[in-house]
């Protein structure tokens, strides 16, 4: 069973699912100041061309969705979207996902992390 990830936060735990998607070259979607937008969009839209477009909405225990995240979550499956929600609970196929990569992707090492550079990283 894979090692539970503990996060202070849920941006901390989107931050980490960003930078491991960016590195297995994979386009992350994020609206940054969603104040003005309509709500229930979820977190991330990750697209990569050997898996489709994924969106998804990230979670850390005890918070769950709203009502609005649970209408847009309901729509996006009904459209054949592939959506859902990631606790840290679902590292394991977090990664597996991610690394996951075909073609002219290459590889990646399980385990592998992308190196931090600039804001304290």
């Amino acid at each position: 069973m894979p090692h539970q990830r503990s996060y202070e936060n849920e941006a901390a735990f989107q931050q980490e699912i960003v930078d491991l998607a960016r590195f297995t070259g994979c386009y992350v979607y994020h609206t940054h100041d969603s104040r003005r937008s309509e709500k229930g969009l979820l977190d991330l839209i990750i697209m990569r061309p050997d898996f489709g477009v994924k969106w998804r909405e990230l979670k850390i225990p005890p918070n769950w969705l709203s009502p609005e995240q649970e209408k847009v979550l309901g729509l996006l499956l009904e459209c054949g979207e592939d959506a859902k929600v990631w606790t840290p609970h679902d590292w394991g196929e977090i990664e597996q996902l991610l690394a996951k990569r075909h073609g002219k992707f290459g590889s990646v090492p399980s385990g592998a992390r992308p190196r931090r550079i600039g804001r304290g990283g």
